[in-house]
């Protein structure tokens, strides 16, 4: 993300320019992992298995961890407020479509196409809110997006089972796609413009690469515990994650304009938080969906 003096263009204050875009940050990420606790309340309803519709949260993540820096390359080249408008516009379309899902499939790709486009939506805000406050601010930025961001899919565990059993899952996409619908219509209006890079491009192939690589290795470990780690789906998948990923590296090292900037890892400040922030998610995304399992279950 490229960063710039406060725009010009800003009429609003540094402090609604924030609410705004983490306005935005929540509804995202809200229904992340807020069907976790109906999966078979979903079969049922749609005529499927429970291991089906799992899908429903391990697709929108995949997609979730594929888009961001793909999303994030494109506000730096295209501008962030472009891409969360038009990542959010879209997320709230699919929302509000997949409230009519007649099939495990339908609400599948729906969900994954939602979350694609709300990819845009993190690196942007961030991007954005960084662009208008100084910067020795940008630390107290940053740590609040990403508790935002953290407790979003958190909050949407604890009130997806009332709500749920209140009325219906298909209620909860209604909610998520009005939620974004006012969500944009603030954005329209608050958030200023940012820096462009138009020295840059786009680095398609790296994109694919990268897709590739974590997919398999997803696809592979979602499916393992069903079929068996045996089984040729995931035993391609593990050969083809190392083979995709060790190829984006590769490639990324040697084009003028990566994806990702890998000469910035050998940095401390860059390589330690993420390392960090791995094990942090991991057992913490786990935890919300396991938990909400355990608990409508027993």
């Amino acid at each position: 993300m490229s960063l710039s003096a406060p725009p010009s263009d800003r009429a609003f204050s540094a402090r609604t320019v924030q609410v705004v875009a983490l306005t935005g940050v929540a509804c995202s990420s809200f229904t992340i992992t807020v069907l976790s606790a109906a999966l078979a309340t979903i079969a049922d309803d749609l005529d499927s298995s429970v291991s089906t519709v799992t899908w429903v949260i391990a697709a929108p993540l995949l997609a979730f961890a594929v888009f961001t820096p793909m999303a994030g390359k494109l506000g730096d080249l295209h501008g962030h407020r472009r891409m969360y408008l038009i990542g959010f516009s879209g997320a709230a379309v699919f929302s509000l479509l997949t409230a009519l899902s007649t099939s495990a499939f339908m609400l599948i790709g729906l969900r994954v196409l939602a979350q694609a486009f709300s990819a845009s939506t993190g690196p942007s805000a961030l991007a954005i809110m960084l662009s208008v406050f100084p910067e020795d601010r940008r630390t107290h930025v940053a740590v609040t997006w990403s508790a935002v961001l953290a407790a979003s899919p958190a909050i949407g565990v604890a009130l997806g089972g009332p709500l749920i059993e209140a009325t219906s899952w298909r209620v909860l996409f209604v909610i998520q796609g009005t939620g974004i619908m006012i969500a944009v219509a603030l954005a329209w209006f608050v958030l200023p413009t940012t820096e462009r890079r138009g020295d840059h491009s786009f680095d398609i192939t790296g994109s694919l690469l990268l897709a590739v690589g974590m997919g398999a290795a997803l696809i592979s470990i979602n499916r393992a515990a069903a079929v068996g780690w045996t089984h040729p789906l995931v035993l391609a998948g593990l050969v083809a994650s190392p083979l995709f990923t060790a190829a984006f590296l590769a490639y990324e090292r040697r084009i003028e304009h990566p994806l990702v900037d890998l000469d910035a890892m050998r940095s401390r400040n860059v390589f330690l938080p993420i390392t960090i922030q791995l094990f942090l998610n991991g057992p913490y995304m786990a935890g919300l969906v396991l938990t909400s399992l355990v608990l409508a279950g027993v």
